[in-house]
């Protein structure tokens, strides 16, 4: 019961942002009066709390415990999750959000953390591979069961959220208490390529993060589906994503060098798919594609990072890249919408159009760099 109890945390943390995806459209609705770049934000304001949060928590967890701590951050989980279906504007709406963001950045570092106090280091690596399949997995339930919920009208999505308490439970019954970390004095610099990674990850966030946030309103927009749709059109992309990233090892042994350009064209296909879609097979097929190519994108960064940083160095390498990942997912709406305005229409068509040519011409990019600098072997 103790890595059932490690592991159901990780189905939390895509489950945050996902879940709440396929209600968009009919929050867009109820709030009216609400600008769609508002409408969004209730997708991604999490993100930007989770950064500051997940920087604090090194200190935090040197004062209390660990499972205090992750105690207290299901706790904020379920009353800021469930507490947004129960609100009547755009702003308490929004603060739930963030409270939910609180809650996301105790608990992310505190899911794969958990693995290594508590599991001995032969287990560790099985269990960080399970821990990253049960995110996906908590996504996948997610959006299908809210896909579904929002028929009934979006308030019912948040419903969703209320599974922290059974994770409450098993924390609660389960996990031995945890001491407090001794705190680490870092001085060394992290090297560039780290913050290259983390501009390319926050880069490909921008982009990738119009698909949740405008792809409910799409699918009904032009009749292919509704809500329940849209809950699957995102299952899928998170499905590929689990699947993709379980193949990881052999895909990038296999593609070497060219990996990251390969899986950035992939993606780039999935959003030219959704642009050109005219059925719902075809939204579906796209986003397959997205998920996939996400799948393999982000164990790529990090497997980058690791191999540039030292041993002693790569929590705070992952942390400054995740924190970059996250910012990208905030900015997503923002950015992109600015670019809409910019060439006069800020609809998904326009927005996916101008994101694939982004996308594809990055990808000629990062093919170009392969052929002009070859790096050294790579060792398994």
């Amino acid at each position: 019961m103790l890595r059932l109890s490690i592991l159901s945390i990780s189905l939390l943390t895509i489950m945050a942002g996902a879940a709440v995806a396929p209600g968009l459209a009919a929050i867009s609705n109820y709030f009216p009066q609400a600008d769609q770049t508002l409408i969004k934000l209730v997708l991604t304001l999490p993100a930007i709390v989770i950064i500051p949060v997940s920087f604090a928590m090194g200190r935090l967890s040197r004062l209390i415990s660990k499972k205090t701590l992750l105690i207290i951050g299901l706790l904020l989980y379920a009353v800021g999750g469930v507490g947004g279906g129960l609100v009547d504007s755009i702003e308490m709406l929004l603060a739930c959000r963030a409270l939910l963001g609180v809650s996301v950045g105790i608990i992310m570092p505190l899911s794969t953390g958990l693995i290594a106090d508590l599991c001995k280091p032969e287990e560790r690596t099985k269990l960080m591979g399970l821990a990253s399949s049960f995110s996906f997995l908590g996504g996948i339930i997610a959006t299908l069961a809210a896909g579904f919920l929002a028929v009934y009208g979006w308030r019912y999505t948040f419903i969703v959220y209320a599974s922290s308490l059974v994770v409450l439970c098993l924390t609660i019954f389960n996990l031995p208490s945890i001491p407090k970390d001794v705190a680490e004095k870092t001085k060394s610099k992290l090297p560039k390529e780290v913050y290259t990674y983390a501009a390319g990850g926050f880069g490909l966030m921008v982009i990738f993060y119009i698909i949740p946030t405008n792809i409910a309103m799409h699918i009904q927009s032009n009749g292919f589906g509704n809500a329940s749709s849209a809950g699957f059109a995102i299952a899928i992309a998170t499905t590929g994503g689990f699947i993709s990233g379980l193949s990881f090892k052999h895909i990038y042994k296999l593609t070497k060098q060219y990996h990251i350009p390969i899986v950035v064209f992939i993606s780039g296909t999935g959003i030219l798919l959704l642009n050109q879609a005219t059925s719902m097979t075809l939204i579906m097929i796209g986003s397959g594609f997205i998920g996939a190519g996400n799948g393999l994108i982000m164990p790529a960064i990090f497997v980058g990072v690791s191999r540039a940083v030292g041993q002693g160095s790569s929590v705070r390498a992952m942390g400054v890249v995740t924190s970059f990942l996250f910012l990208g997912q905030f900015m997503s709406p923002i950015l992109m919408d600015g670019i809409g305005v910019i060439f006069g229409n800020t609809s998904f068509i326009n927005l996916s159009r101008i994101a694939y040519i982004i996308v594809y011409a990055f990808a000629i990019l990062l093919t170009i760099k392969v052929f002009i600098y070859k790096p050294p072997k790579q060792s398994e």
